[in-house]
């Protein structure tokens, strides 16, 4: 699935690794670049208690793009968690935090021990609770253990997403129905995706968030590149294009779920 040309108008990313190391050597020509695409507000999400840290010290506006952090530990990072990981994120997320991600569950790596992870998990999502911040969840190839630790531990009253979305529509449906959104990425618009790609035509879009996971994940006409900010544009297009819908009504209803989300506001000509 590929769009013929990009979306424009006002945009955002929902989820970007702006401390990455493949964006070291360009960082302010990355937002330049986003900033001329159209992008007006960038979560950039921490994956350590260092790279959240990093991450709530790249926030503020440059260029008409406001760039707003989350903080968390990422499943791959949770065995080097270490025990008082809980407090330091706390007062991590006084600092300005918007929510606290990335987190979750990665079984297909296996990078941190399963119990490991869960354990990470769960008191990540206690603490959300207790500073009534939403969460920003990693899933991969652990769909049914994030989903019973959610009814048990539960989610903040502003729920969260699911970042990089990649299931199909019964997936879908049993994360909207706990209040989720669902992060959608460049994956939209890989060839054998086509249980995504139903599950986004279906999805109300008002609970689509659009995400470029820089620097992974680059959409068509782009993969194989570098990713950045600035390719949301080709994934709302995509989306756009699967839905039969405009661009500019879908970004609307999209915005409508990030500022209700994380309080981010929507642009004039969005509301």
């Amino acid at each position: 699935m590929q769009a013929e040309r990009p979306a424009s108008g006002p945009l955002f990313d929902a989820h970007a690794h702006l401390g990455d190391p493949a964006l070291e050597g360009d960082r302010p020509q990355v937002l330049e670049r986003a900033g001329r695409a159209g992008i007006r507000w960038i979560l950039d999400n921490g994956t350590s208690l260092e790279d959240s840290g990093r991450a709530l010290a790249r926030r503020g506006s440059a260029g008409g793009v406001r760039v707003e952090a989350a903080v968390g530990i990422h499943p791959h990072e949770a065995a080097r968690a270490p025990r008082d990981f809980a407090e330091q994120l706390r007062q991590l997320a006084r600092q300005g935090a918007v929510a606290v991600g990335e987190i979750g569950l990665d079984y297909h790596y296996d990078f941190s021990p399963r119990p490991v992870q869960r354990e990470v998990l769960r008191r990540q999502l206690e603490l959300a609770q207790a500073l009534q911040l939403p969460v920003v969840l990693h899933e991969r190839e652990a769909a049914g253990d994030l989903l019973e630790i959610l009814d048990r531990v539960g989610l903040p009253a502003r729920g969260g997403v699911v970042h990089s979305f990649s299931g199909g529509p019964a997936e879908a449906e049993a994360y909207l129905q706990r209040g989720l959104h669902l992060g959608i990425s460049g994956m939209v618009t890989f060839r054998g995706m086509d249980d995504l790609r139903e599950a986004v035509r279906r999805a109300p879009a008002e609970r689509l968030l659009f995400e470029s996971d820089s620097p992974y994940l680059a959409p068509h006409p782009l993969r194989g590149r570098r990713n950045e900010p600035a390719n949301v544009a080709w994934t709302v297009a995509a989306v756009a294009e699967l839905r039969g819908e405009s661009p500019e009504a879908l970004l609307k209803a999209s915005w409508s779920g990030l500022a209700r989300l994380y309080g981010a506001e929507p642009p004039a000509g969005t509301r």
